[in-house]
C-alpha cells in the first residue's frame, strides 16, 4: 500500500500540490460565469451562442470523465495528472487570447478535458496516498477546492472585469494552475500503475457520441424545444449509442469502464445519492441565484458576497465529514446532511420578497453545508466498497455520474419552473374579480401612490394596471420557485433512501429476530465468596500440590 510508504510530510505536501490545482480549476470556472456578459460584447455573441463558452467545457469534462481508468494504466498516475493540469493552463492562457468564440469555445473544450481528467484522478491518488483510517479526510481535502474556487471566483472575476477586461479574468487561475504544476512534479510520488488495458475502441466510440448527443440534448432542449425534431434525433442517438456501450462494456475482456463496479451494493448505493443529491443541489443553485437577482434585485456582486459565507461553510463541512466518517459509519452524515438540506428548503418554500439578509445567508449557507456533509462521507462509502486495484476506475465512473447529474438538475430544474409559472399566471388571472374588495382596494392604493408621485391623472388607470400586471407576475414567479423548493426537499428526503447501510441490513435482521438462547445462572453463595476474589491466593487450578 503507498500510504505506508509516505511519511506524513511527503503526504501532506504532495495534497497541497494536488489541492492547488483543484482551487486553480474551479476559479476559473466560477470567474468564467461573471464574465459572460462583457465577454458577449467584445466578441459580439448573443446569448445563445456565449452560452457555449460555458456548455463546450462542460460535455468535454463529463465525456473524459470515465477514461481515467483507462489513460492511467497507459502513463499513471502521475503523468495523468502533470499532463492535464499543463493542458489547463495552456488552455487558459489561450482563452485570454481568443480572438472569436469559435476560439474560444475550443480553447475552453481543451481546458474542460483537463478539467474532466483532473477531477477524478485527485480523488484516486488522496484516497491512495492516505492509510485506511484517514481516507474519510482525504475525500473531503479532495472536495474542498469546490469551497475555496467559488468562494473567491466571482469576486475577482468581478472586480478584474471592473479594472481590466474580461481576458483577464483567464488569466488569474495561471499562476495557481503553474504553482499546482510545478509542486506535483517536484513532490508527486510515483504509484503503481494498474494492468495495462487494450484500446476498446468500440466503447470509446459508442460512449462518447452518446455522452456528447445526451448532453447536447440536455442544454438545448429548452431552447429548442423538447419536441423538436433536432432534439428528439440528438435523445435518439444518445439513446442507441449508450445501450451499445453498455452491451459492449459488460461483455468485452477489457472495456474501457467497468461497469462491473455496479455488482458492489455500497458503490451503487452511494452512485444513486450522488445523483439525486448533485441534481437537486445544482439545480437549486442556479435557481437560488436567478431568485435573487430577479425576485429579491439583488446585483451579481452582492449574490457574490453572499454566498460567501456558505462556500467557506462548505469547505469546513466537507473536511468534518469527511474526518468523521473515518470514525462512524458514512451513512450517518450523509443523511443528516440530507435532512439538513431537506429543512432548509422546505423553509425557502416560504420566503418571499420579505426575507431579511440574515436569514437568506443562514439559509445559503445551510444548503452549502448540507451538500459538503453529504459528499465526502458518500464518496467513502463507494470507495470503501471497491478493491484498491480499481478505485481509479471507480473514481472516474463516480464522477461520471456527478458530471451527468450537474447537466440533469439545472435542466429539469428550469423546465419545471417554466411550467410552474405558467400554471400560477393563468391561475391568478383567472381568479381575481376586477369587483372584488381586496382587488378595488389594491387598485386604489396605487392608485394614490402613483397620483402621490405627480403622474398624469390621464395615465393614472393604464399605469395602474400595468402595475397591477406587474404585481401579479411577481407573485406568480415567487409561488413557482416555493413549488420547486418543495420539489427540492423532497428529493432531498428520497435520496435518504439509498443512503442507508443496505449491505449492513442482513445481519441487523438476523440480530433483531434471532431467538433468545437461555444459558445457566451461575449462583454463588452470599456467605461464602469465592476464594478466587482473595487477595494473595491463585485459583484452584494455580495451586501448587504439596
Amino acid at each position: 500500500m503507498l500510504s505506508g510508504h509516505l511519511t506524513p510530510r511527503e503526504r501532506w505536501i504532495a495534497t497541497g500540490s494536488l489541492l492547488l490545482g483543484m482551487v486553480a480549476f474551479t476559479t476559473a470556472i466560477m470567474a468564467a460565469n461573471v464574465v459572460l456578459p462583457q465577454l458577449m460584447t467584445s466578441l459580439r455573441a448573443d446569448l445563445d451562442q456565449a452560452q457555449w463558452i460555458l456548455t463546450a467545457p462542460a460535455i468535454a469534462q463529463t465525456v473524459v470523465m470515465p477514461m481515467v481508468g483507462w489513460l492511467t494504466s497507459l502513463i499513471g498516475h502521475r503523468l495523468l495528472f502533470l499532463g492535464s493540469m499543463a493542458l489547463f493552463c495552456v488552455s487558459s492562457v489561450l482563452s485570454a487570447m481568443a480572438w472569436s468564440l469559435a476560439s474560444l469555445v475550443v480553447f475552453q473544450s481543451l481546458g474542460g478535458i483537463g478539467v474532466g481528467l483532473m477531477q477524478p484522478i485527485i480523488a484516486a491518488i488522496m484516497y491512495q496516498i492516505f492509510p485506511p483510517q484517514q481516507r474519510g479526510l482525504a475525500l473531503g481535502l479532495s472536495l474542498m477546492g469546490w469551497s475555496i474556487g467559488p468562494a473567491i471566483g466571482p469576486i475577482a472575476g468581478g472586480y478584474l472585469v471592473e479594472w481590466f477586461n474580461w481576458r483577464a479574468a483567464f488569466y488569474f487561475s495561471v499562476p495557481l494552475g503553474i504553482a499546482g504544476l510545478i509542486c506535483a512534479f517536484l513532490y508527486l510520488p510515483n504509484m503503481p500503475r494498474p494492468e495495462r488495458k487494450h484500446v476498446d475502441h468500440i466503447g470509446l466510440l459508442t460512449m462518447s457520441v452518446g455522452l456528447i448527443a445526451l448532453l447536447m440534448a440536455l442544454s438545448q432542449g429548452r431552447r429548442e424545444g423538447w419536441d423538436s425534431s433536432y432534439i428528439v434525433t440528438l435523445f435518439a442517438i444518445a439513446t442507441l449509442c449508450l445501450v451499445v456501450f453498455v452491451a459492449w462494456e459488460l461483455l468485452y475482456d477489457s472495456p474501457l469502464v467497468d461497469l462491473r463496479l455496479f455488482r458492489f451494493l455500497p458503490f451503487s448505493m452511494a452512485c444513486l445519492v450522488v445523483f439525486i443529491s448533485t441534481c437537486a443541489f445544482r439545480g437549486t443553485g442556479v435557481l437560488t441565484i436567478v431568485y435573487m437577482q430577479q425576485v429579491l434585485e439583488f446585483t451579481p456582486l452582492r449574490v457574490g458576497w453572499l454566498l460567501l459565507a456558505g462556500n467557506l461553510a462548505y469547505g469546513l463541512a466537507v473536511v468534518a465529514a469527511g474526518r468523521m466518517a473515518d470514525r462512524i459509519d458514512p451513512s450517518i452524515s450523509v443523511i443528516a446532511g440530507l435532512w439538513v438540506f431537506a429543512l432548509g428548503f422546505f423553509y425557502f418554500a416560504t420566503m418571499n420578497e420579505t426575507i431579511t439578509t440574515f436569514v437568506l445567508i443562514v439559509l445559503l449557507t445551510s444548503r452549502l453545508a448540507s451538500y459538503g456533509m453529504v459528499g465526502s462521507p458518500n464518496n467513502l462509502s463507494a470507495m470503501r466498497a471497491i478493491p484498491e486495484t480499481e478505485v481509479v476506475m471507480a473514481s472516474g465512473l463516480f464522477a461520471l455520474i456527478r458530471g451527468i447529474a450537474g447537466a440533469i438538475g439545472p435542466v429539469v430544474s428550469a423546465t419545471y419552473l417554466d411550467q410552474r409559472y405558467a400554471f400560477h399566471t393563468q391561475r391568478y388571472a383567472d381568479q381575481p374579480d376586477p369587483l372584488s374588495w381586496s382587488m378595488q382596494h389594491a387598485q386604489t392604493g396605487m392608485h394614490n401612490i402613483l397620483q402621490w408621485a405627480g403622474e398624469m391623472p390621464a395615465l393614472l388607470s393604464d399605469q395602474t394596471a400595468a402595475l397591477m400586471y406587474q404585481r401579479l407576475l411577481a407573485e406568480a414567479t415567487t409561488a413557482a420557485y416555493q413549488d420547486y423548493f418543495i420539489i427540492s426537499a423532497l428529493a432531498a428526503v428520497a435520496g435518504m433512501l439509498p443512503a442507508l447501510p443496505w449491505e449492513k441490513m442482513p445481519d441487523l435482521w438476523r440480530n433483531l429476530w434471532r431467538p433468545a438462547t437461555s444459558q445457566p445462572i451461575a449462583v454463588e453463595s452470599e456467605a461464602e465468596p469465592s476464594l478466587d476474589l482473595i487477595p494473595g491466593r491463585r485459583p484452584d487450578s494455580a495451586q501448587v500440590s504439596p
